[in-house]
């Protein structure tokens, strides 16, 4: 390992304090030490920081912040969206659009979801976060996903296995249709 040397800016080989010359894989934690690691850590959770408060930070970029709201399950989408703290993004919904009534009322919250994605990221009406096809297969999957949660939710006792096949069906087709007709309203 080479450091500068402040004076001429010549490398010089690293030393440990001893003075001895160090292996470049070694110098690092020879020069911090297990006590140094350890005194840094105890600071931090002494501070009341921790590492996974760091990790779990607001996101700051409208991207990431949108991004947030559709990796939510439909449920927590729908609570974040009747919250009065929300960000300022296009949250208006039509429900399922040319859908039969039956499956509208069953997937409106999804559909919810799916709305909030194709007006953010891809229709002229929002904030165009990923106006792209691979943006457009992302939310479309997310929506799948999110039906298929409600079908396992709504249908769980044992009893209810057809009613779950049929419904797990009709995700697919309301999915299919959508992968199918749905770029006019993405990119609309």
């Amino acid at each position: 390992m080479f450091v500068f040397s402040p004076s001429s800016l010549a490398p010089t080989r690293a030393r440990s304090p001893r003075g001895r010359p160090m292996t470049t894989d070694t110098a690092p934690l020879r020069m911090c030490g297990a006590r140094s690691i350890l005194a840094l850590c105890a600071a931090l959770l002494t501070l009341g920081m921790s590492f996974t408060s760091v990790a779990s930070a607001a996101p700051t970029t409208k991207r990431a912040q949108a991004d947030a709201y559709m990796n939510m399950s439909y449920t927590a989408f729908i609570a974040a969206k009747s919250s009065r703290q929300r960000l300022p993004f296009n949250w208006t919904s039509d429900g399922c659009t040319n859908m039969p009534s039956s499956l509208a009322s069953m997937f409106n919250r999804p559909c919810q979801q799916h709305d909030f994605g194709y007006r953010n990221y891809g229709s002229r009406f929002g904030y165009r976060l990923g106006r792209d096809e691979g943006t457009r297969h992302w939310i479309d999957n997310r929506f799948l996903h999110e039906m298929q949660r409600l079908c396992v939710q709504r249908f769980s006792r044992a009893y209810q296995g057809a009613n779950k096949a049929t419904c797990l069906a009709q995700a697919g087709a309301v999915f299919a249709a959508v992968r199918n007709l749905g770029q006019r309203y993405f990119y609309g």
